[in-house]
């Protein structure tokens, strides 16, 4: 819950509202954290700070409790192979609400092999934009431990590479768990959905 008083709009150097024409004190401020499945955040705590008064907005800051999930590397696998690889077909952004997009690209990231290079759609000037064949990266893992591997995650940003300003540039994010997706379903194809 919140135990403080809203902290915007303040004057600067005093710890007073700002008394204009329809601007009512308000909390603008906000700690936002998102948790992933098979993990969990828990909020132990929520402050302002009134005594920082160098802007309109006094700061907030968050305590969380984070459950953390320690990879399982063992130094007794002599063999590393096979390595599992995650090979895409197609990825279709559907059922989009938002502007066309002039120039779509797609960043892969996963905790196993890192960030690849953003890949161009196949169309532009489109609201839905998809990918696909040779162009698409295939993420290799470093490691053939499963679990480890069921405690992962890829995430797919898609952007608008015709934007010169990189903070502008992010359209969407899926976020696909690989719990319950790795053990005993080698070599089966999957539909992934997010």
């Amino acid at each position: 819950p919140i135990t403080f008083a809203p902290t915007y709009r303040m004057q600067v150097g005093s710890d007073q509202y700002m008394a204009e024409k329809g601007n009512a004190p308000s909390y603008c401020a906000r700690v936002m954290t998102r948790s992933m499945s098979n993990t969990w955040v828990k909020c132990t705590g929520y402050r302002a700070f009134p005594k920082v008064q160098v802007s309109e907005h006094q700061p907030v800051n968050a305590t969380f409790i984070v459950r953390c999930v320690r990879p399982t590397m063992s130094c007794f696998m002599k063999q590393q192979s096979p390595i599992p690889r995650f090979i895409f077909e197609d990825i279709q952004w559907t059922e989009s609400t938002g502007p066309i997009i002039k120039k779509p690209q797609l960043v892969m990231m996963a905790q196993f092999p890192g960030a690849n290079k953003p890949v161009e759609a196949m169309q532009g000037s489109t609201s839905s934009p998809a990918w696909g064949g040779d162009k698409l990266p295939k993420l290799e893992s470093v490691t053939q431990a499963q679990e480890y591997l069921e405690t992962c995650h890829i995430v797919m940003i898609v952007q608008e590479a015709s934007e010169k300003r990189e903070d502008k540039r992010h359209r969407g994010t899926a976020h696909i768990p690989l719990f319950s997706r790795i053990i005993g379903v080698q070599d089966l194809q999957q539909e992934f959905e997010s």
